[in-house]
């Protein structure tokens, strides 16, 4: 058995779905804080370092899609959690996508903000960029653009401030371990797979991806349903978590009302033609 995650469990009602919690490249479980609070005890939460980011363990070789999987059903068999929502953001939103075609029967939702099934060839190279800089140089080496590129689009320096004091406590090397394990990772395929009520969650200010992917992304779910954060760019849920939570919680309790119907909560087309 792998390794166990690094992680913060906390309770929630009895016989509820916990919230499975992926963050993106470049963050660590904190990415949730915001948001685990603003939720408080009316949801189980489950938020995790993926391997060789935050405190959770590296490995010998860059962790691919499948050691993500792995490392997390460990930790879910571990404390017995038998029934998930997984919710991911940007490249964590490929690990859920790829957990939840692991595990039909028990992801029981699906949750994905700056939604990214694969990186493009231009996202690709970048970050394969990156990833050499930060293994030479550290963090440093990838600031200011690291950190502007999330944020493009916001005035929110507070925030903004807090994520690059913690950008800058990036180890190096295990920061571009994380990066190579992404580049080829590729889940469209795996969407064939998914059974499971599936939100995708859109920021108006997100310059890698935003409406034009989710609006892509609606060709391989085309049952999934959309929503849209105002005031947020290419981390959505830290950057605007109390807008996040209300979306989310909107859809799983129209979940438990025989499906996300509530009318001007969801769409169930593409945003944009």
């Amino acid at each position: 058995m792998p390794d166990l995650l690094n992680h913060r469990l906390r309770s929630g009602p009895q016989g509820e779905a916990t919230l499975l919690m992926v963050h993106p490249l470049g963050a660590d479980l904190s990415f949730w804080d915001e948001c685990v609070a603003r939720w408080g005890d009316r949801r189980a939460t489950l938020a995790v370092d993926l391997r060789s980011a935050g405190r959770s363990p590296g490995s010998d070789s860059p962790p691919t899609l499948d050691t993500h999987v792995a490392d997390l059903l460990a930790l879910l068999d571990v404390h017995g959690i038998d029934r998930v929502v997984a919710v991911g953001c940007a490249m964590g939103g490929a690990v859920a996508v790829a957990l939840a075609a692991a595990l039909p029967g028990r992801v029981v939702g699906l949750v994905m903000a700056n939604p990214e099934l694969r990186l493009d060839d231009g996202a690709r190279i970048r970050l394969a960029e990156r990833a050499d800089l930060l293994e030479a140089g550290g963090p440093e080496a990838v600031l200011p653009a690291a950190v502007d590129n999330v944020f493009a689009g916001l005035d929110d320096p507070v925030r903004k401030a807090r994520y690059l004091a913690a950008f800058r406590q990036l180890d190096g090397r295990r920061a571009a371990a994380c990066i190579r394990g992404f580049l080829s990772a590729d889940v469209t395929t795996a969407t064939a797979a998914i059974q499971c009520p599936t939100l995708l969650v859109a920021a108006v200010h997100d310059m890698l991806g935003g409406h034009d992917a989710v609006g892509a992304m609606c060709r391989f779910l085309p049952a999934a349903h959309w929503a849209t954060l105002a005031g947020a760019s290419h981390f959505g849920p830290y950057q605007a978590p109390a807008q996040f939570v209300d979306i989310v919680e909107a859809f799983l309790n129209a979940l438990s009302d025989d499906g996300p119907t509530q009318e001007g909560k969801f769409g169930r087309s593409p945003p944009i033609e």
